[in-house]
């Protein structure tokens, strides 16, 4: 063993009355009960030999922290090296510490694991002050060990793979420990020991072992199971910082239980990825730092993330999961995290989910009350503010002559922003609930008198809303805002009145969400003509309007004009941006959707087949929709057995990512579904399709293509196993007209 546990960021110890500068809990000078506090001298008078502690020659000191000096030492009998914790250290050493130290003792009595360092004997130096012997592990500290492999280069596919490996080690211990009914509370790098080789006790597991050390804080949960058994008490707070639970911080030991390791856990994973701390605490008081840590949220794995590509979302969901505020919402157990941790590795679909916005928001407003409501909704806005802002710096970055004047629609629009956001301000409004869709409501209704006579802006600020509402899901508040946008973009003049593009092409595809083909149509080709009248070349935002016509014509079946639309698109911009780009693979997705439908399958297959490897590579959640489309191809062709594994990955990935309300998810599931029932297995197929159908039913109606094809495969599965009731449930459904379109 290596004593640099306490050699990291002092632990944190506060109480309710005070706090001294060194991170620990405060205890005036010559408090009764404080012990001698100078580590152990190698020639005090009166010892047996110089340089012993009972029966173990020291060799050298190893470190110090706020509680214990830790010798490398030799023990007689049997012969061998060992690390001597001795109590003392930089700080006074009061009745609290000395139970902590025995404390300490007692848990690794209780913990014999390979990944865990091994006691060997406690007892007292001949001055009265409490030692224990353990066993000496050479290795590097895991916050050493990831120092030195970051220096090396960026995190790649073998390297991550490594580190998750060695993570799960770690938590294979402490999981071991919260079996014996031991809670560490005090998890980080350097309390974990890299050894340099493994050892055959690791299960055969590959890669270097470790020893996880430093068990002074631990809680043994049956001992204080009983009345005035806690050494923690209320309002107390011990632990690392910037790997301490929300519940640590808080003081009550009643919240501290298994799934804090799984927090500090979070954070250990989290730097071994990123490189860094979810939260830099430097510099910062305790009382500060304790805030910003209950109050703010973590900020996503891939902000920090050290890879050459971004991070899987499976990978951030984890990390996400196991660093959640509310212990409930976490993982609830250190083996349910390692088992996550396993299903990456091996491809398998992860048991976390991302927390829904609906539950997020919930918590945020219970935690910040109407303080809250009124920050969430300066961010919505002012975000989008920026968003106009930005347009209007790039205009004036080339046309100088027009600098002046997006200036002023600037200082309009925000002042319009904070004007309409003084009733969310608790302070100077008079509201003190406001939501972000209040606030949204608010300013939709001012946008008007706000912006008479002035129709860019009136057209930009309906646009920010409009866009607003439709990603929060909410199409009817969506909808007439849009279609205002555009109404006010109509009426300015010259090349700005190009602008009514955007809003233009949201419209088309609210309407597409909602089914209504034709009007989407429309749409997108008056945004077409537009984009076309102010620019005859070919660009990006051209492109996104034919791709978006494409996947009209595709819907509705018209594949003679959706191909070349498709190709079209491809080439452009595999031209311009690479054939490695995430638009590339989106592209090749929706040829191969094309090409399925004409059942051209050994076609679409390879394009397919990239389209999948380049949005694996990239972590893109989409790629559950070619492999979606992969599978459908491989499925049509007759080759269902080949297909069932894809399509099964790509409805985990896609409910995982996009929700089970999701209609593309609910094309794979019924694509699924199909590949099901050529295999005969007809119970799994249709569970897929009673989840896929209500969601076609609410979002594009029952008359929709994919609401009838849903419902005629349940019309075969049922007749196919002689259940002509149950079929005829569906039957009418499948064979119901398509409805005239929207107006």
């Amino acid at each position: 063993m290596t004593a640099t546990g306490d050699r990291d960021a002092p632990r944190a110890g506060r109480d309710a009355a005070g706090t001294d500068g060194a991170g620990e809990p405060h205890r005036p000078a010559g408090s009764p009960g404080d012990l001698a506090t100078e580590p152990f001298p190698p020639n005090r008078a009166g010892a047996r030999a110089a340089s012993y502690v009972g029966s173990y020659r020291v060799v050298r000191e190893l470190g110090r922290g706020g509680m214990a000096v830790v010798y490398e030492a030799e023990q007689e009998h049997p012969r061998r090296p060992v690390a001597l914790k001795v109590l003392g250290g930089l700080g006074p050493v009061d009745d609290t510490r000395l139970r902590l130290f025995q404390r300490e003792v007692r848990a690794l009595a209780r913990l014999k694991h390979p990944g865990i360092g091994a006691i060997y004997e406690s007892g007292s130096t001949d001055d009265g002050r409490p030692f224990f012997a353990m066993e000496l592990v050479r290795g590097e500290t895991l916050k050493e060990h990831l120092a030195r492999e970051n220096a090396r280069g960026p995190l790649d596919a073998a390297l991550l793979a490594s580190r998750l490996r060695l993570f799960r080690k770690v938590c294979d211990a402490v999981s071991y420990a919260h079996q014996r009914g031991i809670v560490h509370r005090d998890l980080k790098p350097s309390n974990v020991l890299v050894a340099p080789s493994p050892s055959p006790e690791t299960s055969g597991a590959s890669g270097p072992d470790v020893k996880v050390l430093d068990f002074g804080l631990a809680r043994i949960t049956d001992e204080e199971l009983g009345a005035g058994a806690f050494l923690t008490r209320v309002g107390e707070v011990y632990g690392t910082l910037p790997y301490m639970s929300p519940e640590q911080l808080r003081g009550n030991p009643d919240e501290v239980d298994t799934r804090t390791d799984v927090y500090a856990l979070g954070v250990v994973l989290y730097e071994m990825l990123a490189g860094r701390l979810p939260r830099p605490f430097a510099d910062r008081t305790f009382v500060v730092a304790a805030r910003t840590a209950l109050d703010e949220p973590l900020p996503p794995l891939g902000k920090g993330w050290l890879g050459t590509r971004r991070p899987d979302a499976d990978l951030e969901t984890i990390v996400a999961k196991a660093l959640q505020a509310e212990p409930a919402q976490r993982y609830q157990s250190v083996a349910a995290l390692s088992d996550d941790v396993e299903r990456y590795l091996t491809s398998q679909p992860i048991a976390a989910r991302p927390p829904s916005a609906a539950y997020q928001l919930r918590k945020a407003i219970s935690r910040h009350r109407a303080g809250f409501a009124f920050a969430l909704t300066v961010l919505v806005l002012v975000v989008a503010s920026a968003v106009a802002m930005a347009f209007l710096s790039a205009r004036a970055a080339r046309e100088r002559d027009r600098a002046e004047r997006e200036a002023a629609r600037a200082n309009a629009i925000n002042a319009f922003l904070l004007d309409t956001l003084g009733s969310a301000n608790p302070v100077e409004g008079t509201a003190r609930d406001v939501t972000v869709l209040l606030a949204l409501k608010a300013a939709a209704e001012r946008v008007g008198p706000s912006f008479a006579g002035q129709p860019d802006l009136e057209g930009r600020v309906r646009h920010t809303i409009g866009m607003t509402y439709l990603r929060l899901g909410d199409y009817e508040a969506a909808e007439p805002m849009l279609r205002a946008s555009v109404e006010a973009w109509r009426k300015v003049p010259g090349p700005d009145g190009a602008l009514v593009v955007e809003p233009l092409s949201a419209l088309g595809v609210l309407r597409q969400e909602r089914g209504d083909l034709e009007g989407a149509e429309a749409l997108c080709r008056e945004a077409l003509a537009v984009k076309r009248r102010y620019r005859t070349e070919p660009d990006a935002d051209e492109m996104g309007i034919l791709s978006n016509l494409a996947q009209l014509k595709l819907d509705q079946g018209k594949l003679s004009e959706a191909e070349p639309l498709m190709r079209q698109v491809l080439d452009f911009e595999r031209r311009t941006l690479g054939p490695e780009h995430p638009n590339v693979a989106l592209d090749l997705t929706n040829l191969g959707a094309v090409l399925n439908r004409q059942r051209r399958f050994a076609e679409a297959e390879p394009l397919l087949v990239e389209a999948v490897r380049l949005l694996r590579a990239e972590g893109n959640p989409l790629a559950a929709m070619a492999l979606g489309n992969l599978g459908e191809a491989l499925s049509e062709s007759g080759r269902p057995a080949e297909a069932e594994p894809v399509l099964r990955e790509a409805t985990g990935l896609g409910v995982r990512s996009f929700g089970e309300r999701n209609q593309d998810v609910a094309k794979v599931r019924v694509k699924y579904a199909a590949c099901l029932l050529s295999l005969g297995r007809a119970k799994p197929a249709e569970e897929q399709l009673l989840a896929a159908l209500p969601v076609f039913r609410e979002t594009l109606g029952d008359g929709s293509d994919w609401t009838r094809r849903t419902a005629g495969l349940l019309v075969r599965l049922h007749d196919g196993a002689g259940r002509a009731a149950e079929a005829d449930r569906y039957r009418a459904l499948a064979a119901r007209p398509a409805p005239p379109a929207a107006p």
